[in-house]
């Protein structure tokens, strides 16, 4: 479970999952051809998740369009502390970037690093 604590944003991305799903309930049988959702944001946005995201293996192999799909995709989401973000045992289909505050996470109550 992760529980904020004096956190003020993040930015999101739909998972690769969660958009196959919602093409196959919208009669679309795409692979990698599905186009993902571009949200808006300006440049100043854009730098820091792409930033971001040279720091976070999971992405290290992608290719700079790959990268730049997983921008348009993100989304900014604000979460007042002591919010839960995502709950032990739930399915995780998100993405999270912390931009600024703090978050916990709980691993059967217990606080983890």
């Amino acid at each position: 479970m992760y529980s904020g604590r004096e956190r003020r944003g993040e930015i999101r991305a739909e998972s690769y999952a969660y958009a196959r799903r919602q093409a196959r309930a919208s009669g679309i049988h795409g692979g990698l051809g599905h186009q993902f959702p571009k949200i808006e944001k300006n440049e100043e946005e854009r730098i820091q998740i792409l930033e971001a995201l040279a720091h976070i293996f999971l992405f290290s192999k992608l290719g700079a369009e790959e990268k730049q799909m997983l921008v348009d995709a993100m989304e900014r989401e604000k979460f007042s502390a002591g919010h839960d973000i995502v709950k032990q045992g739930e399915d995780g289909d998100l993405f999270y970037i912390i931009k600024s505050g703090r978050a916990s996470v709980l691993v059967d109550g217990n606080e983890v690093n």
